[in-house]
């Protein structure tokens, strides 16, 4: 798709008879599009495979592993689905079943970590450090018109996470907008308000 891109805004631009850098500008942005996607790709794939080798690693040990704990980087870049799986507990046969360039990972849940002098970390429920925020915060993360909705009731915070297939990794998670959520003509209230 990229050479035949390139080919035809070559043919398009000289056929315009376009200057040189207009030419190259053309070409540059058909480009861009396969490497977004190619970064996307390797991104996802490689996120995929790690996390799918450590969760082979808990199942191959799984004396020792009873499950996992979804971990999200609760950052500025975090989506609220991964905020929603946060702190959340899986057995070993769930695949951690992020979206494309996810960056979540899993814990591991030791059966009996005392007899390993371990102690489990502490780690709170994606919903809960929501609630932590400052309302200004929450605003900035969930939007005014999905912020607003949520206050008035019309979904519950777990709603955020919405499945999706993907024809490589299969059933994945990414968020959920509000007109998914509570349908266009409810949600459309709220982005007029």
């Amino acid at each position: 798709n990229a050479a035949q891109n390139f080919r035809d805004k070559l043919i398009e631009g000289i056929t315009l008879g376009y200057n040189p850098n207009k030419i190259n500008s053309l070409i540059n942005q058909t480009l861009a599009e396969p490497l977004t996607w190619s970064l996307n790709s390797v991104r996802t794939t490689q996120n995929y495979a790690y996390r799918e080798s450590t969760r082979a690693n808990y199942v191959n040990n799984s004396e020792i592993v009873g499950g996992w704990k979804w971990f999200a980087a609760l950052d500025g870049r975090v989506c609220l689905s991964c905020v929603n799986q946060h702190g959340r507990e899986f057995p070993l046969n769930a695949r951690l079943n992020d979206h494309h360039q996810g960056r979540c990972t899993q814990i591991p849940l030791i059966d009996k970590p005392e007899r390993f002098g371990l102690q489990p970390p502490e780690i709170e429920l994606g919903e809960n450090w929501f609630k932590n925020l400052t309302r200004n915060e929450q605003i900035n993360r969930m939007g005014q018109a999905k912020y607003n909705a949520y206050l008035a009731g019309e979904f519950k915070f777990n709603e955020l996470s919405e499945a999706y297939q993907n024809d490589t990794f299969g059933e994945m998670l990414k968020e959920a907008s509000l007109r998914s959520i509570i349908g266009q003509e409810r949600a459309n209230r709220y982005y007029t308000y």
